[in-house]
């Protein structure tokens, strides 16, 4: 439902539904990462760029220690890079954005090229 709320552009009432899940899950298994790649987008259209930027960390260093969520690493690199341009940390978001687009290239995996150049669309 959150994830749903999220993508219609309601934010923060994925948010809310969001809030009980991260507060009784604090391991870090696919459920946690799942919740926080809807919470890192959801914070990141709604402006929060601190709090987005710790979501982010803390999702990839779940994705690092082996939990999986499809997607989930490319979903939350988008989330940081939007809320970095909603922040006005431009050369920061395009270096990044970059950064992913040639990974992505080079490893030559579609998914992540999509996310990276979607990354980089939203730089203005």
């Amino acid at each position: 439902r959150a994830a749903l709320r999220a993508a219609a552009g309601a934010s923060r009432a994925a948010l809310d539904l969001l809030g009980p899940v991260l507060d009784r899950n604090h391991r870090g298994d696919e459920l946690r990462l799942g919740a926080l790649v809807v919470a890192a987008g959801a914070l990141a259209e709604a402006g929060r760029t601190e709090a987005c930027l710790g979501v982010v960390e803390e999702g990839l260093a779940i994705t690092a220690s082996g939990a999986s969520v499809p997607g989930a690493r490319v979903r939350l690199e988008h989330a940081r890079i939007v809320a970095l341009c909603r922040a006005g940390r431009l050369v920061e978001a395009e270096d990044l954005a970059g950064d992913d687009y040639r990974d992505a290239v080079r490893d030559r995996w579609g998914p992540a090229l999509a996310g990276a150049a979607a990354s980089l669309g939203v730089i203005p």
